[in-house]
């Protein structure tokens, strides 16, 4: 967090970052404590649109949005 923060977001390791939130947007859509979909809409948020990450496995990038879709509609 404090890497994006600080607009170094080049510096992180994507992969791993990717796979984080798309376990935990997972775990959110089934789960009903909103902390989880507050986390993910504070990434959301916070990671830059025009990112593009430098991932070996850039199929991560788009899970993730589809996960975090799926956990929006099932908590609204």
């Amino acid at each position: 967090r404090a890497r994006i923060e600080q607009h170094s977001v080049d510096l992180l390791n994507a992969d791993d970052l990717l796979l984080r939130l798309n376990l935990i947007a997972i775990y959110a859509s089934f789960s009903t404590d909103l902390r989880y979909l507050d986390a993910l809409n504070y990434y959301y948020e916070l990671l830059p649109t025009d990112w593009h990450p430098k991932a070996t496995h850039n199929w991560l990038r788009v899970s993730f949005l589809s996960f975090y879709v799926r956990a929006l509609a099932v908590h609204s």
